[in-house]
């Protein structure tokens, strides 16, 4: 049962967060011209934007890492119980017992420490900063040439339309698809390997693990 509220995740919070995404990203470039030419630095502090806006938000006048719960579990019954059916679950079995309920509780522990902000700041770091690798070459094409000798590598260096080309936004937009295409789609996926590396990840993982694996063992008992 605990592994049927993914569900929540793959259809109600990725719906959410979907359109949240969608709503900062048209605010922040919607009214930009489709023959606007970016450079890398102007193009990173957009995205910089957006991520500012979608991971962090007002409290007190502080500026505080967004909870990420409402997008990752449900917290009414009533939601609870749609999401066990939804997963299948036989009609007269949609409870949420004790065992159940103190992971649900555990995991929403988790998801509302700081260390789990952490976390999802260190992964989405690594994500973009591979998405930014990717988008080198379109703004800076000697990435894509071999240096035909080594004086005229220094050449090609020191030109700099050649190290940082203005690109128009309606030439990036496709770039931004094809990455995001390879996110969510990439065999083999470079965005899911380089954060399997996330030192920070890994760590929390392990501490998720080890506890899940304790109450398990204790309500057998």
């Amino acid at each position: 049962k605990y592994l049927t509220f993914s569900y929540w995740l793959l259809h109600e919070g990725w719906r959410r967060w979907s359109e949240k995404v969608r709503v900062v990203v048209e605010d922040v470039i919607g009214g930009i011209s489709l023959k606007r030419a970016l450079g890398a630095k102007e193009f990173s502090n957009l995205l910089g934007e957006i991520r500012a806006r979608l991971e962090y938000t007002e409290e007190d006048g502080k500026r505080v890492p967004v909870n990420m719960r409402e997008y990752m579990l449900p917290d009414e019954p009533a939601e609870e119980r749609e999401v066990l059916r939804a997963g299948g679950v036989d009609e007269f079995d949609l409870v949420v017992d004790p065992v159940l309920r103190s992971l649900l509780d555990e995991t929403r522990d988790f998801i509302d420490s700081a260390d789990f902000s952490t976390v999802l700041s260190a992964t989405l770091t690594s994500t973009f900063a591979r998405f930014n690798l990717a988008l080198q070459p379109t703004f800076n094409p000697f990435l894509l040439m071999p240096p035909r000798s080594i004086n005229a590598s220094i050449e090609e260096i020191e030109d700099e339309e050649d190290i940082d080309r203005e690109v128009p936004l309606a030439t990036l937009l496709p770039l931004v698809a094809r990455q995001v295409h390879l996110i969510i789609n990439g065999v083999p996926n470079e965005y899911v390997e380089s954060l399997s590396m996330v030192k920070e990840l890994q760590a929390f993982s392990a501490i998720v693990y080890s506890s899940f694996s304790e109450d398990l063992i204790g309500s057998s008992n």
